[in-house]
C-alpha cells in the first residue's frame, strides 16, 4: 500500500495551516463528486478501473469515473516531453505506459542544498518519459510532495512510513491518491437472488439483474439457464468491482397460462462461492379473450 500527494489547491494562505481546501480540480472518491472540473487535466480510474488522463473542464460527466485525481498541467503528452525548464522545485509527477497497463507515481525531493535542489517540469516529464510512460502530469509540489507505504512489517498501529524526503515538515494537503493491492479472492454477488415475472400470456417482459464482484481482482462469469422462454443478455462479462446489469427476457409467446419455474445459473470460475444462481417463477396470467 502506498499513497502520495495529488491535487494543487485554494486558498493559499499564510501561514498555510488552514483546514478546508477548495477548488481541487476534478476529483472523485469511490464515484462520488467531491469536486468539478475546472479545466486543469486529471488523471481517472474508470469504472473498470481501467486508467486514463483526460482534460476535465467545468460540468464534466463523470457517469464512468470511479476515482479521479486532478494536475496542474500535462508534461508529456503521446511520448513527447513538455513543461518548462525554470522553476527548479520539489514535484510529484503521475505517468501512464502506451498501453494503459502501467501507472507511474514518481516524487522528487527538492530545496535541499547537497541532497537534492528539485526538478522543472521539463524535468519531471522527461524521468517520467525515462521510466516507461507515454502520457504523465505535474501533480502539486512544493512542500506538499510526500510519498508514503505501509510497512507490514514495521512495529505498532501506525505502520506508515516516508518513502521520500519532504521539504519541510508534513502539511494537510488538498487530496491524496493511494493505492493497495486486493488479496481478497474473487466473489460473486447477485441482486436479487430470486425473479418473480407475472406476464400475460403472449407478451413479453424483461427484468434486471444486477451482478457484482465483491473480491479483489477481475472476475469473468457466464450466465446460463435451463428454461427456452428466458434469455439473459448479455450472457457473460467481467467485473473488477463495478455493478453490471443483465436483462432477462421472458416470452410468453408458445406457452399456456400457469406457472412455470426455471434457473439462471452465474459461473464466476475461480470465485470463491461460484457457481450462484438465481430462482426464477413465471407467472402466465391469461388475456382478456381467454376468460369465459
Amino acid at each position: 500500500m502506498a499513497a502520495l500527494n495529488a491535487a494543487p489547491w485554494e486558498p493559499w494562505v499564510h501561514p498555510y495551516n488552514h483546514i478546508y481546501a477548495d477548488r481541487l480540480g476534478l476529483e472523485v472518491a469511490d464515484g462520488v463528486l467531491v469536486c468539478g472540473g475546472r479545466g486543469t487535466p486529471s488523471f481517472v480510474f474508470h469504472r473498470d478501473w481501467s486508467p486514463g488522463i483526460q482534460a476535465s473542464p467545468a460540468g464534466v460527466d463523470i457517469a464512468n469515473i470511479r476515482v479521479a485525481v486532478s494536475g496542474f498541467s500535462c508534461v508529456l503528452s503521446n511520448g513527447q516531453v513538455g513543461g518548462d525548464s525554470n522553476d527548479v522545485h520539489p514535484r510529484t509527477g503521475y505517468g501512464l505506459s502506451q498501453d494503459d497497463r502501467y501507472v507511474l507515481l514518481m516524487t522528487v525531493d527538492g530545496r535541499r542544498p547537497g541532497y537534492s535542489e528539485g526538478a522543472t517540469t521539463e524535468e519531471v516529464g522527461a524521468w517520467l518519459k525515462h521510466f516507461g510512460a507515454w502520457d504523465g502530469l505535474n501533480m502539486d509540489g512544493g512542500g506538499s510532495t510526500t510519498m508514503a507505504w505501509w510497512n507490514p512489517e514495521a512495529g505498532g498501529p501506525n505502520r506508515s512510513e516516508l518513502l521520500n524526503l519532504p521539504s519541510g515538515s508534513e502539511r494537510r494537503v488538498g487530496a491524496n491518491l493511494g493505492v493497495y493491492y486486493d488479496a481478497r479472492p474473487a466473489a460473486l454477488d447477485r441482486t436479487p437472488a430470486a425473479l418473480t415475472p407475472v406476464v400475460a400470456r403472449g407478451e413479453t417482459a424483461i427484468l434486471d439483474l444486477a451482478v457484482r464482484n465483491t473480491g479483489g481482482g477481475e472476475l469473468f462469469y457466464q450466465a446460463t439457464d435451463d428454461a427456452g422462454w428466458l434469455t439473459v443478455d448479455p450472457d457473460s462479462g467481467a467485473s473488477r468491482g463495478e455493478t453490471d446489469t443483465l436483462q432477462v427476457c421472458f416470452d410468453t409467446t408458445a406457452m399456456a397460462t400457469g406457472t412455470y419455474t426455471a434457473t439462471i445459473t452465474l459461473d464466476g470460475g475461480a470465485a470463491s462461492n461460484s457457481p450462484l444462481t438465481v430462482a426464477v417463477t413465471l407467472t402466465v396470467t391469461p388475456q382478456a379473450d381467454d376468460l369465459p
